[in-house]
């Protein structure tokens, strides 16, 4: 991986883990997260650990932000690592940014996969995709 785009790998992994731990720590009921965690034998009382973090976060931070964390860092790790390259490779894995973060937001809407479409849901991974693009694609300085 080039030294340049490094700092953004960085970044854009940061985003995917905060949408995570905002999933682990924010969300009620039983997420996919909170049963791999338990899976991975993780000794911790997450039932401790989310009621003492949970407090009051308006419901756009703790049903939205993740979302628009993960659409920000996956649109930038693609953008970052693609935006030198010319390839036909490249359009097949942008073209896989929206494809991924819009799509099942959609999918949701049309319950072929389980979860609850919202349109907040949607403005954030469309930001998100937004702001990891524009990034990803800025020119560095050598």
């Amino acid at each position: 991986m080039s030294a340049r785009i490094a700092p953004r790998i960085l970044i854009a992994t940061i985003a995917i883990l905060l949408g995570g731990a905002f999933y682990v720590f924010l969300r009620p009921g039983e997420a996919l997260f909170i049963s791999w965690i338990r899976n991975a034998g993780i000794s911790i009382d997450l039932e401790y650990l989310r009621g003492s973090i949970l407090t009051q976060f308006p419901n756009w931070m703790v049903y939205s932000m993740p979302d628009g964390l993960w659409a920000f860092g996956y649109s930038l790790m693609i953008s970052s690592i693609w935006s030198r390259n010319q390839s036909r490779s490249r359009l097949f894995w942008l073209a896989s940014i929206p494809l991924f973060t819009i799509g099942f937001e959609l999918l949701q809407y049309t319950t072929l996969i389980k979860g609850t479409f919202c349109p907040i849901d949607l403005i954030f991974t469309v930001a998100g995709i937004t702001v990891g693009y524009l990034i990803g694609n800025k020119k560095l300085k050598q």
